[in-house]
């Protein structure tokens, strides 16, 4: 896209800023929801966001029906996982990550 929000894919329902937050991941995926009650898949930039959109999802009895992917790997996303809220989490070792770029 040359923007955000110009997506092509009409398996793209949209996306929105969640500032990394649970309030806003919250508020999202209602913005979200508005938009495709249909949704079935989320994919948020961490894991407050995460569980965010899983208390909205609940919230409107979706939570069995969709999705929820993220990233950081933290000890909450892990039992998030372990738990059933977030489908699936990814590690990142920053430090490590910073290395690498160096080099």
């Amino acid at each position: 896209p040359k923007r955000w929000g110009d997506e092509d894919d009409p398996r793209i329902v949209g996306q929105d800023v969640t500032d990394g937050a649970e309030e806003g991941g919250r508020k999202a995926m209602e913005n979200l929801l508005q938009r495709d009650p249909t949704i079935n898949l989320v994919y948020t930039i961490n894991e407050p966001a995460a569980f965010g959109a899983y208390e909205t999802l609940k919230a409107a009895g979706r939570e069995r029906d969709v999705l929820i992917v993220s990233i950081d790997g933290g000890c909450p996303g892990v039992r998030g996982v372990r738990d059933g809220i977030i489908g699936a989490t990814s590690m990142q070792f920053p430090l490590r990550m910073a290395a690498l770029g160096v080099e």
